[in-house]
């Protein structure tokens, strides 16, 4: 992983916690698969990369979390 989502992976990490974000263990594998992509990817692709990992994800807490990374600036 570049160095630059290492930082912003911290950075995600921290403010979800100050925020009192819940499943904070999950959203980070959202933000891992989104990560490891670099380049442009739907969400039910994005479900899809999660899914191969074993992580056993609703699509809508996929959706979810794609929402607060926006909302956050990531």
């Amino acid at each position: 992983m570049h160095s630059i989502h290492l930082q912003e992976k911290e950075q995600f990490k921290k403010l979800f916690e100050q925020e009192g974000i819940d499943s904070l263990e999950d959203r980070m594998k959202v933000l891992e698969a989104f990560f490891q992509t670099e380049q442009h990817i739907s969400e039910v692709e994005l479900f899809e990369i999660i899914k191969e990992k074993d992580a056993d994800l609703a699509p809508a807490f996929i959706s979810d979390t794609l929402d607060l990374m926006c909302r956050y600036g990531f």
